[in-house]
């Protein structure tokens, strides 16, 4: 248990470190969320939505039904239409989400995740390629790594690497990650989006890395999200470290 906290406490210090030296600023979201936040903007699957953790917040009279938190990228939405609506904003945050899994002991998941919002997706792509690349590479871990994407433009169906934008998200990070593994330590492949069974928010490109057969990180574009909860259409992308799975690929010496 105390190599498991110095691990988490490892992964943390690095990513607030590697934030705040990118001018990022650290938010804070409630635990407790209400359900509609999450269902008025059709934001996570019937999948997701069947996995959480809901119950009736009584008051007496009458009940508002309530959940704790499963993902954090639709109240840190919330969170920026409640104070920075309009504005550039370059969030961060490293908080749990609750998803009611067949695994008891992984049903309170600690993210550190990033959200750049009313930021042009030319600019926000390649803060994004470039945190990536620098938690990953100063993670130093050893095993192989998978890049999965996710096709989410209906109108742009590509589904191999050479059709692929060269300015597009997918397309920058096989490459920029295939630099940091050697080759027989990296690979990808694209799925279609039907297989993407979690969140409805995304559009243009989703990705997810995964190690060891684990998802450890996932992100990607989520353009409409903020339009969708009510507030004026932003460009805004992001993404999330699966801080339960890293632990268990650092080596004993980080």
């Amino acid at each position: 248990m105390v190599d498991t906290l110095k691990k988490f406490q490892v992964i943390e210090q690095l990513f607030r470190d590697v934030l705040n030296a990118n001018n990022f600023t650290e938010i804070r979201t409630n635990t407790v969320q209400p359900l509609n936040l999450y269902t008025s903007a059709g934001t996570l699957t019937p999948s997701m939505l069947h996995g959480t953790y809901s119950f009736l917040d009584w008051d007496g009279w009458s009940g508002e039904r309530v959940v704790l938190r499963p993902d954090v990228t639709v109240p840190a939405a919330q969170w920026y239409l409640n104070n920075m609506e309009g504005q550039e904003a370059k969030l961060f945050y490293i908080e749990p989400v609750y998803r009611f899994i067949d695994d008891k002991n992984n049903r309170e998941i600690w993210q550190c995740g990033t959200e750049l919002i009313g930021i042009s997706p030319e600019t926000a792509n390649e803060a994004i390629i470039k945190l990536v690349t620098e938690l990953l590479g100063k993670l130093n871990l050893t095993t192989a790594i998978k890049v999965i994407i996710t096709n989410k433009d209906n109108n742009l169906q590509v589904d191999n690497y050479d059709s692929l934008p060269d300015e597009s998200i997918a397309k920058r990070l096989i490459k920029a990650l295939g630099n940091i593994f050697d080759k027989h330590g990296f690979n990808y492949e694209f799925i279609d989006a039907s297989q993407n069974k979690k969140f409805e928010y995304y559009t243009n490109y989703a990705f997810s890395v995964i190690a060891n057969d684990t998802e450890i990180l996932s992100g990607g574009r989520y353009d409409n999200l903020c339009e969708g909860l009510g507030g004026k259409k932003a460009y805004a992308s992001g993404f999330a470290f699966n801080m339960n799975e890293l632990i268990k690929l650092l080596s004993d010496e980080q």
